[in-house]
C-alpha cells in the first residue's frame, strides 16, 4: 500500500492522479467495511462465549441436582424397604 501511495506522490500526470485517488478511496472504503465486519464478528464471538459459559453453568447445576435427586431416591427406597415386612413372615 505504501508503494502505491508513493507512486501517487511521484506521478505528474493529473489523469493518473485522479484514477489513483479513486482507487485509494475505494481501498479505504473496503478497509472501513472490513473493520466493521471484524468488530461485528468480535462482538458475536463474545456473545457466543457468554452463552457457552452460561450453558456450562446450567449443566453443572443440572448435574448437581441430578446427583442430589439420585441420593434422595436411594434414601427413599431404603426407607420403603425397611418399612416393608420381611418376606419370610408372610
Amino acid at each position: 500500500m505504501f508503494a502505491f501511495m508513493s507512486k501517487i506522490l511521484k506521478t505528474t500526470n493529473n489523469k493518473e492522479n485522479v484514477e489513483d485517488m479513486s482507487t485509494v478511496k475505494q481501498v479505504n472504503q473496503e478497509v472501513v467495511v472490513l473493520r466493521d465486519e471484524a468488530n461485528n464478528l468480535r462482538n458475536e464471538v463474545q456473545q457466543l462465549r457468554n452463552r457457552v459459559n452460561g450453558l456450562v453453568d446450567e449443566l453443572h447445576t443440572l448435574k448437581s441436582e441430578m446427583s442430589r435427586f439420585k441420593g434422595q431416591v436411594a434414601k427413599d427406597i431404603t426407607t420403603l424397604e425397611n418399612m416393608s415386612t420381611p418376606r419370610g413372615q408372610l
